[in-house]
């Protein structure tokens, strides 16, 4: 835990979280392999940690993509967490990368995608600074470095938007009346039925919001939220993850 608080003190402000957070959030969900949670040591220290996983999909081994996230199974292999102190981490994370390659290997995929994006799955969701999920981001220059050392490219870039909705008024003009006029909101609620993300997401409520033209039915805007459920300590009740389309 204080290895976790390290890393990203590093690159930012100290996370909110304590033992009990993270095993709320991982280690006591069912999926939860021991195995895949690797530690490396140093003068019988805790120096650094990471987690690996593969298959995202366990449960949907035969379907290509899950319709929940859009992602593609591809059977390949995620490092979930790496993190390490700046007090000794620097000289164990070589050894610590080249055995989660190793592990995943065991496990049967010969690729590896390092960084979580919009994790459902594995429980890391909300947990302070990943969030809803941020890949490696850029200010985390060791973990870059060590990774473009190790001969790991970039992806995709990814970005984070923030807003605060407290001081939000909705606009009063002749456009937004005749749009209130026409349209309704629709709120549904989801209820995970996939085992893995029903475990995954207990933390949190999924809903759905609709803005539907109540004339043709047709829908003009959609929006997921994720909330953090009020009883969970695990994200900020104030901070909510979303899926836009239009």
């Amino acid at each position: 835990m204080d290895v976790w608080i390290e890393h990203w003190s590093c690159i930012g402000l100290s996370p909110p979280v304590a033992m009990a957070t993270i095993e709320q959030a991982i280690l006591a969900r069912t999926f939860f392999d021991p195995a895949n949670l690797l530690v490396a040591l140093s003068d019988g220290q805790v120096r650094a940690w990471c987690h690996v996983a593969v298959d995202r999909y366990p449960e949907e081994a035969g379907q290509k993509t899950d319709h929940d996230t859009g992602f593609e199974h591809d059977h390949m292999g995620r490092m979930l967490a790496l993190c390490f102190s700046p007090n000794g981490g620097l000289e164990v994370c070589e050894p610590l990368l080249a055995a989660a390659e190793a592990r995943v290997q065991e496990l049967g995929s010969h690729s590896l995608r390092i960084g979580l994006v919009r994790d459902g799955y594995d429980g890391y969701v909300g947990l302070p600074p990943i969030g809803h999920g941020i890949g490696v981001p850029e200010a985390d220059t060791r973990t870059t470095s060590l990774l473009t050392d190790a001969g790991y490219t970039a992806s995709d870039p990814i970005s984070r938007l923030v807003v605060s909705t407290s001081p939000y008024r909705p606009p009063v003009n002749r456009e937004a009346l005749q749009l209130r006029r026409t349209t309704r909101g629709v709120r549904e609620p989801r209820m995970p039925v996939k085992p893995r993300l029903a475990s995954a997401m207990s933390h949190f409520d999924i809903e759905r919001h609709k803005i539907v033209n109540h004339r043709t039915g047709e829908m003009l805007a959609e929006v997921e939220l994720w909330c953090s459920d009020v009883e969970a300590q695990v994200m900020n009740c104030a901070q909510q993850s979303s899926i836009f389309r239009r």
